[in-house]
Order: C-alpha cells, then sequence, then structure tokens
C-alpha cells in the first residue's frame, strides 16, 4: 500500500466506536467517534480531531485514575505506565486494520517505535507477563501488520524458532489480539445508534489550544498535589515553641475601685493594698 492509497481505506463507524471502547466507557467512546469528519476522503485527516480528543482525554483521566480508582471496564483504559499513544494504536490496529504507516502517520512514530508502543499495550492486556529480547520486542508488536516487510518477517520468524521466550511472547500476543478481536466484534453487534449530539461535551478536546491548555492544567494539578503529599509526608523544619508562664510578675500600678452591697465605694491603691472611702454606703 502507498500514501496514494490513503483514500482506499473506509472508515467503518461502528467497528470505530468498538474500538475506542477498548480504551474508555461506552458513552466516552460514542462522544469521541462522534468527532470524526466524515467528509474527509483521507483516513488520517478523518481521524484527526478524534486522536487529538482521544489523548487529551486518556491522559487526563490517567492522571486521576490513582484518585478514583477503576473507571471503565475497558481492557485499555487508562491507568499508570499505559500511554494513550499506545492504547489508542493498538485499539484502532485490531478494529480498524490500520497498519504500522497509517499509525505512523497517526501518532508521528516510525514502525519500529509503533511496534513498540503495540507491544506496550499488549502488555497491560495480557493475562500473563512475558519478557522477549529487547531487540526483538517491535517486530513481536508489528506480527500482524500487513506494512511489514518480507525480510522483516523472516527475520521474526527465524528468532522465534530458536528463542522460547520469544516464541512465548508471540503466542501470548496473539492470544491477546485474538480476546481483543472478539471484544471488538461482540460490541459491534450491539451498538445502538449514534447521536451526534453526544459530541458536543468533548468537542473542545480536539482544538489544539484546548489540548495544550487542559495538559499544562493537568501538570499544574498534579505538580500541587506532589507538592501538598510532600509537605505532608516530609519532616518539617519548623518547631512548636510550648506556651510558658512569665518568669516574673509585672509590677501593678494604679487604682481599682470597689463596690459593696450597701452602696459604698473604696478605692484601692495597688501597689500599697491601701483603701481610701470615696462614698459611705447606707446603713
Amino acid at each position: 500500500m502507498s500514501a496514494s492509497d490513503d483514500a482506499a481505506v473506509q472508515i467503518d463507524a461502528s467497528q470505530l466506536r468498538s474500538s475506542l471502547r477498548l480504551c474508555f466507557g461506552p458513552e466516552q467512546a460514542d462522544s469521541l467517534a462522534a468527532l470524526c469528519r466524515r467528509d474527509e476522503t483521507d483516513p488520517i485527516r478523518s481521524l484527526a480531531p478524534v486522536i487529538r480528543a482521544a489523548r487529551t482525554l486518556y491522559s487526563l483521566r490517567r492522571i486521576v485514575a490513582p484518585l478514583v480508582g477503576r473507571q471503565a471496564d475497558a481492557p485499555l483504559r487508562p491507568r499508570f505506565g499505559l500511554t494513550a499513544e499506545s492504547a489508542l494504536a493498538l485499539a484502532l490496529h485490531l478494529g480498524l486494520g490500520f497498519d504500522s504507516r497509517l499509525l505512523g502517520r497517526l501518532f508521528n512514530q516510525s514502525p519500529a517505535d509503533i511496534g513498540a508502543s503495540l507491544q506496550q499495550a499488549r502488555r497491560f492486556a495480557e493475562s500473563e507477563r512475558t519478557d522477549p529480547c529487547p531487540e526483538f520486542a517491535s517486530l513481536i508488536g508489528r506480527h500482524r501488520d500487513l506494512w511489514m516487510d518480507r525480510s522483516e518477517q523472516i527475520t521474526l520468524l527465524q528468532h522465534v524458532t530458536i528463542c522460547e521466550e520469544c516464541r512465548h511472547t508471540l503466542d501470548v500476543a496473539r492470544a491477546t489480539d485474538a480476546r481483543l478481536l472478539a471484544t471488538i466484534e461482540a460490541q459491534a453487534s450491539q451498538l445502538s445508534p449514534l447521536r451526534t449530539r453526544k459530541q458536543y461535551p468533548l468537542v473542545v478536546l480536539a482544538n489544539p489550544a484546548i489540548l495544550w491548555l487542559g495538559a499544562s492544567l493537568a501538570a499544574v494539578v498534579l505538580l500541587t498535589g506532589l507538592l501538598f503529599g510532600a509537605n505532608r509526608l516530609l519532616p518539617s523544619s519548623h518547631h512548636a515553641t510550648p506556651l510558658t508562664a512569665p518568669t516574673s510578675a509585672q509590677p501593678l500600678s494604679g487604682w481599682l475601685l470597689e463596690a459593696s452591697g450597701t452602696g459604698a465605694v473604696d478605692a484601692v491603691d495597688l501597689p500599697t493594698g491601701q483603701r481610701r472611702l470615696l462614698v459611705p454606703g447606707v446603713s
């Protein structure tokens, strides 16, 4: 497939919605899918607002995930360590059949980087951990990539015949893909008609300026939280000063007036204690 053949790639609305549900809840996935530009023939330009909004939303929800807990029962849901690019790349790779060249255009990455991203996303969806040879992880990530040339395919197949760990990783990746594809197909068969009015809460996320503002705001919130937490956990350099009674009493001065029940008023000299009758009482 050449660059001029991109227009032949059709984006199925149901497949797009089902693919996005690997990363988001149903309401969010449908709102994002509604941003797709149906009037564009180039799939990259058609998906551009979807990807911008999805990356922003995914990144923001990944930041708050530790605070609010599990947000959606999605295999590639936002969580620490899984980037938005990796999760979305795998979702579109499986759901829309995008190869590494198309994904590279979407995310501005090389085929090798796309392979690494695909393999990273699979690790979060796999039922068991794998540890392939680092130099072959990207090729394993692209094992179903139609853009992989013949020499790369031969290199991968020759290696997995002699490397047990990479062969096991490839088997797990294939099983993971099969499970995710089954999830996409099951979702696609149960979709209700897309209500385009749902795009409005998320349409601002497709704006590059809002994308930058949202990322900046998220960074500020995260930094503030980290600084607040560190301030609470780290020992303080300030020590409380205990309150103590004065070491010596200050000398008293002046007069104190006292009134009795009979109406008499006395003046008391505070330094000496001497009393003087000012107003006699009534007997």
